[in-house]
């Protein structure tokens, strides 16, 4: 998370930089949207690599609750008793 933070709060202070100084100095505004786009996009590539870390941690337990599905539905599972209910046709 603290990385991510750092990058989003460098963007926007670039991206700030950027607006303010687009008047007065062209260069350091197209600078500053450069170091704005770097940021946010190392922010979001972060960001992506956080949720999918987050994903692989929860994997187990949904594996866990899977194999409980799967288990209560077979035992559940209705199971004809009498064989004359079963009609076979060649």
């Amino acid at each position: 998370m603290g990385f991510t933070l750092t990058a989003i709060i460098i963007a926007v202070l670039a991206g700030v930089g950027a607006y303010f100084a687009w008047s007065q100095n062209r260069m350091v505004a197209i600078a500053c949207g450069v170091v704005c786009a770097v940021a946010s996009s190392f922010a979001i590539i972060a960001a992506f690599v956080k949720a999918v870390a987050l994903i692989f941690k929860l994997l187990p337990i949904l594996l866990l609750v899977l194999a409980i599905w799967l288990i209560y539905r077979a035992v559940t599972k209705r199971r004809h008793t009498n064989a004359a209910e079963h009609t076979y046709r060649p």
